[in-house]
């Protein structure tokens, strides 16, 4: 006999949060009839049919008596648990992330209407699955309780989470959940730290990393060295031997000043430094840094060899 059930007025409530869910703006005056409504279904006062009837004249819709039936009418026996063959570890920590399902929360909501929420390890009993007390009263708690409103936060809602969180600190969050009354503690944990997180400091990395202040393309090179600040120009060294000709070492009485080049494309490079062949009527080109033709060099190094 579900008249004998501990948490009926558990399922009041979840009740008529569907209603709530589905129509909008229901009157008060609305909201008692359905209350009793519900009451007398749950304690065999009231057939369903016309507990039915009743709703759909009042609110034009049944899908909430529906969902409770479907609740109410769960069987004894609870859900069978599939072990598999990993290891214990494993088991383990599946055990305490997997997702709930639909069925299980059916059923996590019957157990509540038979015994109430004082009793969690025989309502995971009742569960079944390998759900225990703990996972079971978390769930409730924070997800299926219909105290816990889904409704956006009001700025009174504000006002009293910041002088809860002042009050008790920001780690007591169940505490400051039960006080709230309609919050669940992770719902209450998150919109603190959505009301407490700053926007974007000035400076941060994310800022300074952006498109307009970080600009990959180098600059162009000027056509006359000359023109180049002597911040950008690279002193070499007085006496540098080249690996073209180790023998040869240019000597300066002043360091030679060469601009620093940009990064050109790949292209543009190996065309520049790869010999083309000699045309008829252009000039020989010259090789190192003395302007030595091809020929000449040939002949330095068969008699250096």
């Amino acid at each position: 006999m579900t008249s004998k059930f501990a948490g009926l007025e558990f399922m009041v409530e979840l009740a008529l949060s569907y209603v709530d869910g589905t129509v909008s703006d229901l009157a008060e005056e609305t909201k008692t009839e359905l209350t009793h409504l519900f009451n007398a279904y749950l304690h065999e006062e009231m057939s369903y049919e016309s507990c039915r009837d009743a709703l759909i004249s009042h609110i034009g819709r049944d899908d909430a008596l529906v969902r409770i039936r479907e609740i109410m009418s769960q069987p004894d026996e609870p859900l069978p648990y599939r072990e598999d063959r990993d290891s214990e570890d494993a088991m383990s920590l599946r055990k305490k992330t997997r997702t709930w399902t639909a069925i299980e929360d059916q059923r996590l909501l019957a157990g509540v209407a038979r015994f109430g929420i004082d009793n969690w390890q025989t309502v995971a009993h009742f569960l079944g699955n390998g759900r225990n007390r703990a996972q079971c009263s978390q769930r409730w708690t924070r997800c299926l309780n219909p105290k816990i409103s889904k409704k956006s936060w009001s700025p009174e809602d504000d006002r009293q989470l910041k002088e809860l969180v002042n009050l008790y600190g920001d780690k007591s969050w169940t505490k400051t959940a039960n006080i709230m009354g309609n919050r669940s503690d992770v719902q209450c944990r998150y919109h603190f730290r959505q009301l407490t997180t700053g926007e974007e400091e000035p400076g941060s990395l994310t800022k300074t990393m952006s498109s307009e202040n970080f600009n990959l393309q180098s600059p162009p090179a000027p056509s006359d060295p000359s023109s180049v600040p002597d911040e950008l120009m690279m002193p070499l060294t007085r006496s540098r031997g080249f690996s073209s000709t180790p023998s040869l070492v240019v000597k300066q009485d002043t360091p030679l000043l060469l601009p620093l080049a940009p990064i050109v494309n790949r292209r543009r490079c190996r065309e520049a430094t790869t010999p083309s062949v000699e045309i008829s009527g252009q000039p020989k080109m010259l090789w190192g840094v003395t302007g030595t033709d091809e020929q000449s060099l040939s002949t330095f190094l068969s008699n250096f060899h």
